[in-house]
């Protein structure tokens, strides 16, 4: 591995993808309706002895338990002498393709230095090559660490985006740039003021949220061919928290924004690119059944392919039908289908349990057959149930198939080391490109040798596009026939 300085502050390290061996936001605190909080220990490592849990090796195959899918990966960054490791990698992940490449984008709190106690921000880039995940650029000294998420991630074919707060903790401090899938030093798109939550990019856009207690932003660059460079195109802001989510569609002319502290229970905005400038177009409300409670953080993850849009509330809380108090922060997704003239609701989903937090991150794309995938993070779902509030958290995959009317569930996605690890957070941040599914677990603990250090954090991914000869996917073999997926 090769590292130069940058004509920025941080340090461009570069892994030869040939040479590389294969590797396979934050919730704090949990809060009752009362207000209270109680303290989350995190990435706690269950009763089980070392060599049990290093049994399992770093490539995994992807096996289906029922409804339960373990990864087919473990994603983890290469280390130098230098570096002691991660703190809280895969707090953001983002998906890409080039050249029919897939590639992965992805966050960390925090790279600790030996002798060093400071831990430095950074970013990390994969690129899946004959079925393993080798890394490649990787970006160090993106700021000092913080305690709760403060970079973004995206990607959309060569383009990726970082968004993070530069300076000292609450400097108001930040930084948008590019960083490149090859050794090309990244470019400087701008400095701002503010604290970056959330990105989008496509070919010549990229969108930038910076929600604050009050109204929030978000900002809007294009590429000009003309200078050869990014030039601030808009700033849009309407509403409490707005900004805390963005994404584009794929042209790159419809912005939708989520506001989740908006109102009694958030609220989502969306954009249109007319003549040259950006115009608010529609605001979508929670459903009337949202209306029994307060807080639900809708529009907390957006995400929309082609007509569909997807909003997540994680904090949504819902009846099963049985009497007693709805279980709390249980989570939805909801379901909007573009129709003649704005989004309309088609379905909702929602989570299991008490304290799912499920809509937390989602992701939409299209999958090989022409239909859709949804992948929703649930970081609170207790995947271990007889061990009470866990919290390993999960991620959940989701179809549209062609022809069919409704979205319908494929798996629950777990992580095979779910008896061992505690409050690891799984889903905290989800990305699909239709066949890959990746889910950040920023608290995961990991043996980078002399014992396992809480917190490091691994990104897992499932490879749900693998074809039978039939034509339709990998998975459970019970659930598939030949006439229907």
């Amino acid at each position: 591995m090769s590292c130069q300085p940058t004509p920025c502050s941080p340090v461009l390290c570069t892994i030869p993808f040939g040479a590389s061996q294969l590797f396979t936001q934050s919730l704090p605190v949990k809060t009752s309706r009362s207000g209270t909080c109680r303290p989350r220990p995190r990435g706690r490592l269950r009763g089980r002895s070392v060599s049990a849990v290093l049994a399992a090796s770093l490539a995994i195959p992807a096996t289906s338990f029922g409804q339960d899918q373990v990864e087919s990966a473990r994603i983890l960054p290469a280390y130098t002498s230098e570096e002691a490791g991660a703190y809280r990698f895969g707090e953001t992940v983002a998906l890409t393709s080039i050249e029919s490449t897939p590639y992965l984008l992805v966050s960390a709190a925090g790279v600790t230095f030996v002798g060093n106690d400071i831990k430095q921000a950074s970013a990390h880039q994969f690129a899946r090559i004959d079925g393993g995940w080798a890394e490649g650029v990787k970006l160090l000294g993106l700021g000092e660490a913080r305690t709760s998420p403060f970079m973004a991630v995206a990607a959309d074919g060569s383009e990726m985006i970082l968004a993070y707060d530069s300076g000292p903790p609450q400097s108001g401090q930040g930084r948008v740039l590019t960083m490149p899938a090859t050794t090309a030093p990244e470019i400087i798109i701008d400095d701002i003021i503010g604290t970056p939550v959330s990105a989008s990019v496509r070919p010549g856009v990229v969108a930038v949220g910076l929600p604050t207690q009050g109204v929030g932003t978000v900002l809007i660059y294009r590429y000009e061919s003309q200078i050869s460079g990014w030039l601030a195109d808009s700033v849009l802001g309407n509403a409490d928290d707005f900004g805390r989510s963005v994404v584009l569609d794929k042209t790159g002319t419809r912005l939708v924004v989520g506001a989740p502290k908006a109102g009694i229970n958030g609220q989502v905005e969306t954009y249109i690119f007319v003549q040259n400038s950006w115009v608010h177009y529609s605001t979508v409300q929670p459903p009337s059944s949202f209306a029994t409670q307060t807080d639900a953080r809708f529009g907390t993850s957006v995400d929309i392919v082609d007509n569909w849009l997807a909003v997540g509330g994680p904090k949504a809380d819902h009846h099963f039908g049985v009497g007693g108090p709805p279980p709390e922060d249980a989570g939805y997704v909801l379901l909007y289908e573009y129709g003649t003239f704005d989004y309309v609701f088609s379905q909702s989903i929602r989570g299991a349990t008490e304290g799912d937090a499920f809509g937390t991150s989602v992701a939409l794309a299209t999958k090989k057959n022409g239909g859709y995938r949804l992948a929703v993070g649930a970081p609170g779902d207790d995947v271990s149930a007889s061990n009470g509030d866990t919290e390993e958290g999960a991620a959940y995959s989701y179809s549209l198939n062609p022809g069919a009317t409704s979205w319908s569930r494929d798996y629950r996605l777990v992580s095979s080391r779910s008896a061992e690890y505690e409050y690891s957070n799984l889903g905290v941040a989800v990305d699909t490109d239709g066949d890959l599914v990746v889910a950040g677990a920023p608290y995961t603990p990991v043996d980078l040798g002399g014992g396992f250090r809480n917190e490091v954090g691994v990104v897992l991914a499932w490879d749900l596009g693998a074809l039978f000869s039939d034509g339709f996917e990998t998975g459970s073999l019970n659930a598939w026939s030949s006439s229907s997926p």
